[in-house]
């Protein structure tokens, strides 16, 4: 619970997780389906086992009764929920990048496009041939990493926060497109 205490605290004016915690309404939810999904899964499962044994435990049922506090349908809740995936296990390819010296935002994104469950979290579809992403889906997930990263371990904090900025201006860049995400030079 510390750890998660420190990740919101602005010291050194680190203001990005603070500042991502109060735009995204269902952060508490999602923390709180972490802290539940924790009884259910072993330490460092991969995200895919994760994300599946959130959607078994049907969380959103759970959290039905604060639907027009989070201004979510059932199934935004459900999506929302298995985004939580994300604070549970942080992607290998994000890991090993936060393990060296000099971090590649770019090529941690490049590698989270192959996965399935990051391009479902993100809205990934294709459109007359070229693939497309929910702006606003992308932000949180990539949020809900970084995030994630830093609960993993506190000395992660500031490389998290400059990959999370640096995946944010890509975004920026990119216009919706993935294939815009990871041409985009930092």
């Amino acid at each position: 619970m510390q750890t998660l205490i420190d990740c919101f605290d602005d010291e050194a004016g680190q203001t990005l997780f603070s500042f991502g915690a109060r735009i995204m309404d269902e952060l508490p939810m999602q923390i709180l389906a972490t802290l539940l999904a924790t009884i259910f899964v072993k330490p460092n499962s991969d995200s895919a086992l994760v994300m599946q044994t959130l959607q078994q435990l049907m969380l959103q049922l759970l959290f039905k009764d604060h639907e027009s506090a989070l201004n979510a349908d059932e199934q935004t809740r459900a999506s929302s929920l298995l985004k939580a995936t994300f604070l549970m296990a942080v992607p290998e390819e994000v890991e090993q990048q936060l393990s060296s010296k000099h971090p590649q935002a770019n090529q941690a994104l490049a590698q989270l496009l192959k996965r399935k469950e990051f391009l479902a979290a993100i809205g990934a579809n294709v459109h007359q041939g070229v693939q497309w992403y929910r702006k606003e889906e992308l932000q949180e997930t990539l949020y809900l990493i970084a995030l994630g990263a830093c609960l993993a371990s506190q000395e992660n904090k500031k490389k998290a926060i400059r990959m999370l900025s640096e995946w944010l201006q890509a975004d920026l860049a990119a216009e919706y497109r993935v294939d815009r995400l990871i041409r985009h030079e930092n």
